[in-house]
């Protein structure tokens, strides 16, 4: 499953009708008090807004509406549909548990599981560089583990709206965008992400060029997270699983250079590709 982009404009988030209310208020007072031209700056600007949203109503929590800087990773399975088809729902529920049982182990720092829809995570921090580490442990830990599948994503860092514990903003749609192009066992970043390091001296990055996503104006320069070591491994051609443990897979009596997990994905490829 995919995360649907969130839209941009603030007035979309849900609200009630009284933070509509407010909000409205707010508006209204900027345009009066500033001169011509700096309603749209100031709409922007979350400080002013929040300010004047306290000052209509003191009982507002600053936390309400904010807009901060912050590092994304989207992340998912690849192959998860595949999967789910041959091994059934049960299969893909305890592929999802060790999922983020994996995804918990790998945080670095602050980052932290914000949200999670199907195989998808979004996974944020106050910190590019622990978002980056984290990002490179869950590469490792997933190539390693034998029976399991792939991961592939995307990182960006930029501003968002954050209303009520969730995000709005290009930020989000873009990071989503990016997690698109990677290819599997692989994370892309944005320019932005690469510039918000303190230290990029660790990390081993491959540019991929500009790239155009859906709904982003500008083509943006993008690239490769290297993993520190290229591990070896099979994949099964049926549900898309990772053979690490060759003495356990399951052979191909003709083809030796093909493994399955199963006596299951073997007969179904066998069955696929009869003559």
């Amino acid at each position: 499953m995919k995360f649907v982009p969130a839209k941009t404009a603030i007035a979309e988030a849900p609200a009630s009708a009284e933070v509509k209310s407010q909000e409205h208020s707010a508006h209204l007072i900027c345009s009066r008090s500033l001169p011509g031209g700096c309603l749209q700056n100031a709409r922007k600007n979350s400080f002013i807004i929040t300010t004047l949203l306290q000052r209509l109503n003191p009982k507002l929590e600053a936390s309400t509406y904010m807009e901060d800087n912050i590092a994304i990773l989207m992340a998912d399975l690849t192959g998860y549909t595949a999967l789910t088809e041959i091994h059934g729902p049960a299969g893909a529920a305890d592929m999802i548990d060790t999922y983020l049982g994996i995804v918990k182990d790998c945080l670095v720092g602050d980052s932290h599981l914000h949200e999670q829809v199907g195989d998808e995570v979004m996974i944020v921090s106050s910190s590019a560089d622990h978002l980056l580490t984290t990002a490179q442990k869950l590469i490792e830990t997933t190539s390693g583990k034998n029976n399991f599948l792939q991961v592939h994503g995307g990182l960006h860092y930029g501003r968002i709206l954050k209303r009520n514990n969730k995000f709005f903003g290009t930020t989000i749609n873009l990071a989503a965008r990016i997690a698109g192009k990677a290819r599997p066992g692989t994370f892309w970043c944005s320019e932005d992400y690469i510039n918000a390091l303190d230290h990029k001296m660790p990390f081993s990055f491959q540019a991929k060029g500009k790239h155009h996503f859906k709904n982003i104006s500008e083509a943006k320069e993008v690239f490769e997270l290297t993993p520190d070591s290229r591990k070896h491994f099979k994949i099964d051609p049926v549900c898309k699983m990772l053979i690490n443990e060759k003495e356990t897979a399951i052979v191909h009596p003709l083809e030796k250079h093909l493994l399955f997990c199963d006596q299951t994905c073997l007969g179904i490829y066998q069955r696929n590709n009869a003559n």
